[in-house]
């Protein structure tokens, strides 16, 4: 505090300096198409309607979307707008890697009484965000003890539990809206997890896992 009483109010620092200083490397993501990037920003911006042409991982050819862009997120190096649409009930999620083609249009949008972004991002594990009305689903996750750790220093989820057993493997707790968001994490850590629950997940790693061994022994069959 007596030091800060004989400094400026505001105080300068040469870009260079912070340039030369400190980088961030983010992981592999989808490029954006530089105009795209322009008409989402201006939507948020302004409250206008956009309308987009979408590739979405779940149809073979890209459809068109007239959305109302509330917020702009980058979560875990991919960025999405957070949008309304007509197609769908809740909020949806668009990556901007996945629009082809957009356009502002000169209609305005009214934000929703109460929208809060924040709010909005509590309800995800990773990339993946869900509407209103569903109720999470408790995973239970064993980690065995050289991992104990790794786990433990990390925030995975703001309302995950965390237990550390006497024998040193560390039980992780995590409340989420669909189990599907966790299985590739989950499967990322191969032999050093264990599901505990629910059942449906379990199944689902299971599942995953009988299906690598079968494309690894299919492969090493034509090898030979």
């Amino acid at each position: 505090d007596k030091l800060a009483t004989y400094l400026p109010d505001t105080v300068s620092i040469p870009p260079e300096y912070v340039f030369n200083k400190v980088s961030f490397h983010a992981p592999p993501a989808r490029a954006i198409r530089p105009e795209v990037w322009k008409q989402v920003v201006r939507g948020v911006q302004h409250q206008n309607v956009v309308e987009i042409l979408y590739q979405s991982h779940r149809y073979k050819e890209p459809l068109r979307h007239t959305i109302h862009p509330y917020h702009l997120v980058n979560l875990e190096g991919e960025w999405y707008v957070l949008a309304k649409s007509g197609k769908w009930k809740d909020l949806t999620q668009y990556a901007l890697g996945r629009i082809l083609d957009a356009k502002v249009t000169e209609t305005r949008f009214d934000m929703p009484a109460g929208f809060n972004a924040g709010d909005v991002l509590k309800k995800r594990f990773g990339r993946f965000i869900h509407g209103d009305g569903r109720k999470t689903i408790l995973v239970r996750l064993l980690f065995v003890p050289k991992l104990a750790s790794y786990i433990g220093e990390k925030i995975w989820h703001p309302e995950q539990k965390l237990h550390c057993r006497r024998d040193g493997h560390v039980e992780l707790e995590l409340p989420v809206y669909d189990v599907h968001d966790v299985v590739p994490w989950v499967l990322g850590f191969g032999p050093d997890v264990k599901a505990l629950g629910p059942k449906e997940l379990k199944a689902m790693i299971q599942t995953r896992a009988e299906m690598t061994l079968r494309a690894y022994r299919a492969r090493s069959a034509t090898a030979t």
